[in-house]
């Protein structure tokens, strides 16, 4: 019962599935619950003052366990991007359906992207992640990038490539990651009572 058809998502990315991305004008970033490492403050470190981006509106979401939500607050005091925080919430899929792309890990919340068809821009931060990002490669459903990897003129370049290729990726996200997970783990654990 591995791989993407067994995707344990909760059905609401089912119900906020996109046909088609038409603006490049909202990006969200996530990195989990907790993000440990403050990847999110990377991102954002890298990418303000860049005019590539002043036109984006920026939503991050801190989950509940991350500690780092002081300095996310703290510089969007200063940033001349325009950001959103949003700390913890219960509507993740209404908040992806809502964007155009994500930046985000390689963890659960990437085949929740999957699901919905969000174009992502996939970073593993922790070991555990590297099946996923492995399986996104191979099946050519986003950008990726290492941590280390992370520069202004990188991450810029990876993001054209991922909005070029936008409808290419929710086409293969969405063939991949259907949602229906759970619905066909029950049917099997039920049957087998």
């Amino acid at each position: 019962l591995l791989g993407p058809d067994y995707a344990l998502i909760r059905p609401e990315f089912r119900q906020f599935r996109k046909s088609e991305i038409t603006s490049w004008e909202k990006g969200l970033i996530s990195f989990g619950g907790s993000d440990p490492y403050n990847i999110t403050l990377l991102i954002l470190k890298t990418l303000d003052c860049q005019l590539e981006v002043k036109k984006i509106k920026w939503t991050i979401i801190a989950g509940a366990a991350n500690n780092h939500w002081k300095s996310l607050k703290d510089f969007t005091k200063y940033s001349q991007m325009d950001i959103t925080l949003i700390n913890q919430t219960n509507q993740v899929a209404m908040v992806m359906a809502n964007h155009d792309f994500a930046i985000g890990a390689a963890g659960s919340m990437a085949w929740e992207r999957s699901c919905i068809g969000l174009p992502s821009l996939t970073i593993p931060i922790e070991d555990n992640q590297r099946v996923g990002i492995q399986h996104i490669k191979h099946f050519s459903l986003g950008q990726t990038l290492e941590v280390s990897e992370i520069t202004s003129s990188v991450l810029l370049t990876t993001l054209k490539k991922l909005e070029h290729r936008a409808n290419d990726y929710l086409k293969r996200n969405q063939a991949l990651v259907d949602g229906y997970g759970v619905d066909r783990l029950s049917k099997l654990l039920l049957r087998n009572l």
